[in-house]
């Protein structure tokens, strides 16, 4: 059960917090080090049923694995757009846990756009930021757990 949720948390994150690109292919690592490899646009519909993972395909036929023998599901990133950031900023979110609002460390010069999501993926807040302005405030979001997106990187927090 707890397996299942993992993957089923870990479909969501991919789907809905992971950089923006053209993902093509749907990859699932078996416990016995063996892959399968699935083109996006060929699956219909993707569910989970009586502890087996269900891959419906557009073209009639469908593939049924035992979530218990899967190791992980991530999906292949392609992009037709050279990635050209070159940076390695580290970002430090404080204080965390937060109660009224959270400050953002090492924000380069300029403005970024942050991001924050909810661990079923949805956006609850977006914010333009820039090195003098390192504050948003979350003084209205319930507590619980969130993600960060800064750029391309997704950090964690805690509301309390």
């Amino acid at each position: 059960m707890k397996q299942k949720i993992l993957i089923e948390f870990s479909i969501l994150f991919l789907l809905f917090v992971s950089p923006v690109y053209a993902q093509t292919n749907l990859i699932i690592k078996f416990d016995d080090g063996t892959e399968k490899n699935t083109v996006l646009s060929q699956l219909s519909k993707l569910t989970f049923s009586t502890g087996n993972l269900v891959l419906n395909y557009n073209s009639v036929g469908t593939d049924s694995y035992a979530v218990s023998s899967v190791q992980k599901i991530f999906f292949s990133v392609t992009s037709g757009i050279p990635d050209v950031s070159t940076s390695n900023v580290s970002y430090l979110i404080y204080p965390n846990p937060a109660d009224q609002f959270i400050r953002i460390k090492n924000i380069p010069d300029g403005k970024i756009n942050v991001q924050i999501y909810r661990l079923d993926g949805v956006m609850i807040k977006s914010s333009a930021l820039n090195s003098s302005t390192d504050q948003i405030d979350v003084s209205t979001i319930l507590p619980g757990f969130y993600f960060l997106k800064i750029n391309n990187k997704v950090l964690k927090f805690t509301k309390k």
